[in-house]
Formats: C-alpha cells, sequence, structure tokens
C-alpha cells in the first residue's frame, strides 16, 4: 500500500523503519538540589554579643560559602555590613573580605536567642543560632589550653569560645566571699555541637564541681563563694571532640536565674501574682524545701501581666525550644534586675478556669475536688511526690484528660491513672481501674522534627455517671 493511502499510525511505523524510540528523562528533586549549588550555614564565630556593640563575625563552616554578600538576623536591631581591606598601592578599591562581616547590635535588642542567615549568589542559607546579651563580651585566647595560660575573665561577663578536639580552655577570674555566682556554659541551646563539660577549681587546684547535663545537654555550676580570690574554669567537650562546629558562650554572673514560675500557666488578659523560683533574685526570700541539684532556690513574688491576645500562628520565643516544646501555647518571660536579664521561661496560656493544686494530695482520701472543665497547675514537690484529684461526671461525656509537662521543657515522665469510684460488693477497694495513660509515642514520625512528648493524653469517655478520680506521678522520680 503506498504511503499516500495508509493511516497516518501505519505510515508513522514504516517512515522510522518499525522502531520507535522513546527516551524518557526522570528527574529527581534530589537530581536537581545536587546541579546547583545551595549556601548552608554550619557555624560562625563569635556567635553573639552584646546589644550596644559591633564586632566582627565570621563565617566558618558551610557549604557554597562564596558569593555570600550579607547576613540577615531575625531582630531589625542586628544588622550586617560585608568587612573591607584598606586600598592598598597594589589595589586601590576596598577589597572585600569573604566570609567576614561587622555585625552592629543595637542597644534595645533585648537579650535572647536569635536567628541569622547567610544571603549571596546562591541563595539564602538556613539559620543558625546568634546570641544577644547584655553582659561585657570577649573572645577566648587562642592559648588557653593549659592552666598557666588561661583566659581571665570578670564576673558579669561573657566569653566566646571554640572547643578543639582532645584538649581542654581555661579561664580565670577574681571572686569575693559570699557572692553566687552562675557559670553557664551555652553549647547545645545555641545550635553547638559541643557536649559541654565544666570543672571549678580554687587557686590550689582543687576540684569544687564538676557539672554536666544540667540545662538539656548544658552544665551550669551553682557556686557560693567561701573566700577572696581566683578560681578556675575548665571547660571542654566531653567526648573530645573539637573543631569550628564546637563553639560556646561561658558566662559568669552574679545575674538572676529563673529555674521555674508557679503557676505555670496564665490566663490571657489578666494579671496576678505569680511565685519565681531560681537564685539570685532580688528582694526575694529562701526557699529551702525547693531543691535543684542539691542547690537551695530563692523564691520571689512578682505581679504579671498577661497579654490580652494569643497569636498562635507564632512561636514569640527568643530561646531554644524543642519541637515537642513547640506546641505550646505561651508567653514568654525574663526578669531584669540591675544585675542583669535572667534567662527566658516560658509560661502556657489557660484554655479554661485554672485551679493551683492544693497539698497535701498524696493520698485518694485528700485528692482535690475539681468541676470540670478546668485546667490543674501543679507541682511534683519531691522525689515520689504523687497527686489525686476527683470529679463527679455524667455517662457518655467527653473530656480530655493532658498533662503539660515535659512540654514545659522538664525532665520529666508523667504518668496518669484514671479510676471510677464504685459500690460493687464484689470490688473489695470500690474502685475501678478505667485507664493507665503513659507516653504518648504516636506523633513525631519524621525524625527530622521529633514532636514525641513524655507527656500522657487521653479522650475519656465517661463509662457511667460517677464519681472519678486521676493520679498523676512522675515516673522518672520514682
Amino acid at each position: 500500500m503506498p504511503d499516500s493511502v495508509k493511516p497516518a499510525n501505519e505510515r508513522s511505523w514504516s517512515t522510522f523503519g518499525g522502531l520507535v524510540l522513546f527516551l524518557l528523562v526522570i528527574q529527581t528533586p534530589f537530581m536537581a538540589l545536587a546541579q546547583f549549588p545551595r549556601t548552608k550555614l554550619f557555624s560562625l564565630f563569635p556567635p553573639g554579643g552584646s546589644a550596644g556593640s559591633s564586632q566582627e563575625v565570621q563565617l566558618k563552616t558551610g557549604t557554597d560559602l562564596e558569593g555570600v554578600g550579607g547576613l540577615r538576623f531575625s531582630h531589625p536591631g542586628i544588622t550586617a555590613v560585608q568587612k573591607y581591606l584598606e586600598p592598598a598601592p597594589t589595589w586601590p578599591f576596598p577589597k572585600p573580605v569573604e566570609g567576614h562581616f561587622i555585625v552592629t547590635i543595637a542597644s534595645d535588642v533585648p537579650p535572647g536567642v536569635y536567628d541569622v542567615r547567610a544571603f549571596g549568589s546562591h541563595g539564602v542559607s538556613n539559620a543558625r543560632a546568634f546570641v544577644v546579651s547584655d553582659l561585657e563580651e570577649r573572645i577566648e585566647a587562642a592559648a588557653n589550653t593549659d592552666v598557666d595560660k588561661a583566659t581571665e575573665i570578670s564576673v558579669g561577663s561573657v566569653v566566646n569560645g571554640t572547643a578543639q578536639a582532645g584538649t581542654a580552655d581555661y579561664f580565670s577570674f577574681e571572686a569575693r566571699e559570699g557572692q553566687r555566682l552562675l557559670i553557664d556554659c551555652h553549647a547545645e541551646r545555641i545550635d553547638s555541637r559541643m557536649d559541654a563539660t565544666l570543672v571549678l577549681y580554687d587557686a590550689d587546684g582543687r576540684e569544687l564541681q564538676r557539672q554536666r547535663d544540667t540545662i538539656r545537654r548544658d552544665p551550669l555550676v551553682d557556686f557560693l563563694v567561701p573566700a577572696d580570690g581566683t578560681y578556675l574554669v575548665k571547660v571542654y567537650d566531653f567526648l573530645h571532640g573539637g573543631g569550628d562546629e564546637y563553639f560556646y558562650r561561658l558566662s559568669v554572673s552574679t545575674g538572676p536565674y529563673i529555674d521555674f514560675i508557679f503557676p505555670p500557666a496564665v490566663a490571657a488578659g489578666t494579671s496576678g501574682s505569680y511565685a519565681i523560683y531560681g537564685r539570685n533574685l532580688p528582694g526575694s526570700s529562701p526557699a529551702p524545701d525547693i531543691t535543684v541539684n542539691g542547690q537551695s532556690l530563692e523564691k520571689l513574688i512578682m505581679e504579671i501581666e498577661v497579654p490580652a491576645f494569643v497569636d498562635q500562628t507564632a512561636l514569640p520565643v527568643n530561646s531554644m525550644v524543642s519541637p515537642a516544646e513547640s506546641v505550646l501555647d505561651a508567653m514568654s518571660y525574663r526578669l531584669a534586675t540591675p544585675q542583669g536579664t535572667s534567662n527566658l521561661v516560658r509560661l502556657g496560656f489557660a484554655t479554661a478556669a485554672l485551679v493551683v493544686e492544693q497539698e497535701p494530695n498524696n493520698d485518694p482520701s485528700e485528692a482535690n475536688v475539681l468541676t470540670l472543665p478546668c485546667e490543674i497547675a501543679g507541682r511534683f514537690n519531691n522525689r515520689r511526690d504523687v497527686d489525686w484529684f476527683t470529679f463527679d461526671a455524667t455517662k457518655a461525656a467527653v473530656y480530655y484528660v493532658e498533662v503539660y509537662s515535659h512540654r514545659l521543657g522538664l525532665p520529666t515522665d508523667p504518668y496518669l491513672l484514671i479510676q471510677r469510684v464504685t459500690e460493687d460488693p464484689e470490688k473489695e477497694s470500690g474502685v475501678e481501674d478505667v485507664k493507665e495513660v503513659d507516653d504518648l509515642d504516636e506523633v513525631g514520625i519524621d525524625a527530622t522534627y521529633d514532636s514525641r512528648t513524655a507527656d500522657p493524653i487521653f479522650r475519656f469517655t465517661v463509662p457511667e455517671d460517677g464519681t472519678y478520680r486521676i493520679l498523676v506521678r512522675d515516673l522518672n522520680a520514682t
């Protein structure tokens, strides 16, 4: 059959000699990314500065950092400009110093942790942490890995350093008898790879304290100075790692530190008195019955005003929070004093009537009586403290029973037991267990954002009219 009268599809086959070749190219997102450079920032140094200052900051490690022309911060009061070399006979124009910037922090920038990103010809990088303090800042001496070459620092200052593999950094300071010094090392809390360890010595080389993993994986030394003199601090990575990504910020201060605020929840648009527990709280009274890592705390009653509007689309915090903590609608609070500004504490927003736990309630006969719905502000007062609550409910009513503790950033593992009080003569104890609830492991399956929590959550459908009771305890403190 002539081609002129063949069907179109048959002519096509004949034209290509009976062979059709399909070339199919599948380009995955990973292949696309591999073809183009993309700026990633792993570390910069120093990782912070003091409000009202300017300093040189260098991009230390990352990928595709060539062509970076600026830094962008999450606070408008922090700005950066490229550093330039002065003109020289061989180069009559200012020459940019690659990866070096002059960062200026306005005096009204509040202390806290902010985001910084590098941007340039390969786009905008990921965010890293940049810390603003209200203390004097300095850089460690390069040769402070021997005791006799310790970097001298002063009380009320921050020193920025980098751990080197297999070595330790040493710092010395003068202290006065009776001072309560807080020696705090920020590493994990500012995106560092360092698992920092602190060791405190007196002038004769006697070890006074050794701390690790006090605040998350970072160490905090609480030191009551016994006598005037020179003291020495040793800083190193617990696994003896090091490098540009093992940076840290070491502070020695008499400033305030907040361990917790009670109650830990607030009602939007209200004002009330709250008990602040911590160290170096001006105007406080001793709280000898409350200890943390063997250190007694102080108690300060403060009036706190709570905003009326809660933006649930934002995360109003300038400090590190874990993925599990990020689900909490909360306000941020810091205590400002003449000795400096405290660390940040988050206060959750209550969505129902707020009830403060009343001790003693360690026995079912002493259970606090509740009227539902409500939110309870409670506390594990000692290592084996348990709390009982009781309420009446009608059949088929539905309640969510949920504990916020681990999601407050605390090293707790809460446990719930719900019981029904019965009059069944076959029940010798007069109670029937309805549900035991421990960890909530079903969420957070994405390993890059692991929001799993040790807090128990239970949807409770009331099986019968009657009286019920709830036991709350911390499995980490049994």
